[in-house]
């Protein structure tokens, strides 16, 4: 006698090699894709010398230099390093290389993500996975994140800093502190420093509500005698602001804050950052990458 129990309806055997016929060709137009890298990284390798021209020309562009480095103070260490912009730049340049990052599950309030940068030619895969808590620090406290626009956007800007970290650690480091060195040429021989302070002094007090006694009190002296390394300084400041790496309490600490230790200092923002834990690890999975280009706001107003 034929046991009934086993036996798969019609329909739903068709559905099951319909879904699987349909997964093997996604599966084998990834791989055909990522084949056809390969075989154009290997058949146009990239000139070194034409990749060195191409950042020189690029980091002549004021708007880019403005934008090249970030810095802020955490626990009373004073950190800084190029910015998004001026990495992608450089791998514009630098070419035959790729990087993203992808969501790879979502709980009730965190999210686990991954950046990557792969440099094709060569064949070198640097991978971030991180969480990404899906909340916003408020003065009334957290909020919890529920929509899908508002949660896409908080993930992507927490994935771009870590998207960045990756190709940082792709690209050749000589790359990167040719542009910055660069940068700073170009800002001493195009910019007029007088100028610019007065539309980064504007920033910080239109989007941030900064004061000017406040800046003045940073970097110890009055808004007359600001010159170059202030205007660097400032600068920095701006770029540090406008790719969201710091908060404005990083850069301009409340008077509360002051008083406290660096140890206090350092186990509030410990708190604050909760469970964003970034570990570095190779993933040997392959990953389809969702390129996050997010709108910039206008530079100065």
């Amino acid at each position: 006698m034929q046991n009934t129990n086993n036996i798969v309806p019609q329909g739903q055997q068709q559905v099951a090699q319909t879904n699987a016929a349909t997964n093997n060709a996604i599966v084998a137009a990834e791989v055909a894709k990522v084949q056809a890298m390969c075989v154009m990284a290997y058949q146009n390798p990239r000139n070194m010398l034409n990749v060195e021209n191409k950042i020189n020309a690029m980091c002549e562009s004021v708007y880019l230099a403005q934008l090249a480095e970030y810095e802020y103070s955490r626990g009373g260490t004073k950190i800084t390093g190029p910015t998004v912009k001026l990495v992608s730049a450089i791998c514009q340049a630098y070419g035959n290389i790729t990087s993203g990052w992808q969501e790879v599950s979502r709980g009730k309030d965190k999210s686990k993500v991954i950046a990557w940068a792969w440099d094709i030619e060569n064949n070198f895969k640097y991978d971030l996975e991180f969480e990404v808590p899906l909340y916003r620090e408020t003065k009334n406290g957290r909020t919890l994140l529920t929509s899908d626009r508002d949660i896409y956007e908080h993930i992507a800007n927490f994935a771009a800093r870590r998207r960045r970290a990756c190709m940082e650690q792709v690209i050749p480091r000589y790359l990167v502190d040719m542009a910055v060195e660069k940068c700073h040429e170009t800002l001493k021989t195009k910019v007029d420093v007088k100028t610019e302070i007065k539309k980064c002094v504007n920033y910080l007090k239109s989007y941030h509500d900064v004061d000017l006694e406040v800046i003045e009190e940073k970097l110890g002296m009055k808004y007359d005698a600001f010159g170059g390394v202030q205007y660097t300084t400032i600068r920095k400041w701006v770029a540090s602001l406008k790719d969201g790496i710091c908060k404005k309490e990083d850069i301009f600490p409340t008077r509360e804050n002051k008083n406290k230790t660096v140890e206090e200092v350092n186990k509030q923002q410990q708190t604050e950052m909760g469970s964003i834990k970034a570990t570095y690890q190779e993933v040997n999975q392959t990953v389809t990458p969702e390129q996050t280009n997010s709108d910039d706001e206008e530079w100065f107003k």
